[in-house]
């Protein structure tokens, strides 16, 4: 994932990326920036660290732009402090599912929700205290009932449009919720659970989570070569799920390998002594 923060306003964006080849890192930091120049602000100088200076000198000549790198071995500390942040805000995002394990759509969808957030409200250190990243980029206020109504990870029913309705034909099918579309025209983006695959929808309906639901997502996620995602938190303490009995205490064992567990209750003790 190739991450960004600026100086002044303090807006924070994320492309996920397939690989780190240059083809494709030039592209997302194409589409950041553009994302600025839309919003009518002009980048003149940018920081990286000097293993994309191959890639970052092709930029440079392409779009007239300044280039600054640290010494070898040493980074930018604003970038690695919006990566610590971003990634805490992930962490945070997943320790409150329901699920075990998520497909891939789910963990790209988490990481640009969690940056986008960041941007909701005035940063710390920003041109204003007053007006958000995202007021000074996008220009528009945001909708409760657009952009903040439903949690990522919530299991919704989407309107399916039917070309023929006079018949028995379910008009919903059941989806996961992503992220709103941030746009004027609104809309949201979920998951269907039966293909894995995103979609974009206008109306849907937030129902009660069931285990059937909580296993359909898991079992995706396995079916992709998922079977586990470690989370650690500042000091390298590991997250439980949160549905875990936090009374107990349990201490895991160092040579365990997540790869080799099913997740089911029943082998819990030979993951952990309690």
């Amino acid at each position: 994932m190739l991450t960004t923060i600026d100086k002044p306003i303090c807006n924070r964006a994320l492309v996920c990326l397939e690989n780190r080849e240059a083809e494709l890192l030039y592209k997302a930091l194409d589409v950041v920036l553009r994302s600025y120049n839309k919003a009518g602000y002009y980048i003149h100088k940018i920081q990286c660290e000097r293993e994309f200076k191959p890639i970052m000198d092709e930029i440079k000549d392409n779009l007239d732009i300044d280039l600054d790198y640290p010494p070898q071995g040493d980074h930018v500390p604003e970038v690695e402090r919006n990566n610590q942040t971003i990634g805490e805000h992930i962490r945070a995002g997943y320790h409150r599912l329901p699920y075990k394990v998520i497909p891939r759509v789910m963990l790209k969808a988490l990481a640009m929700l969690s940056t986008a957030q960041l941007n909701f409200f005035p940063a710390k250190g920003g041109v204003s205290p007053y007006y958000s990243p995202y007021m000074l980029m996008q220009k528009r206020n945001l909708d409760y009932d657009k952009h903040c109504k439903y949690a990522f990870g919530a299991y919704v029913q989407a309107y399916q449009e039917e070309p023929i309705k006079n018949n028995n034909r379910a008009q919903t099918i059941d989806c996961i919720y992503l992220n709103p579309v941030l746009s004027n025209g609104g809309g949201h983006e979920v998951m269907n659970i039966i293909t894995g695959a995103k979609m974009t929808k206008g109306r849907i309906w937030e129902m009660p989570i069931t285990e059937r639901i909580i296993q359909a997502v898991e079992s995706l996620a396995k079916s992709q070569g998922y079977k586990s995602l470690k989370l650690n938190g500042k000091n390298k303490t590991r997250l439980l799920p949160s549905d875990w009995d936090e009374d107990k205490e349990y201490i895991f064992d160092d040579n365990y390998n997540s790869d080799d567990n099913d997740s089911d209750d029943d082998n819990k003790d030979e993951i952990m002594k309690k």
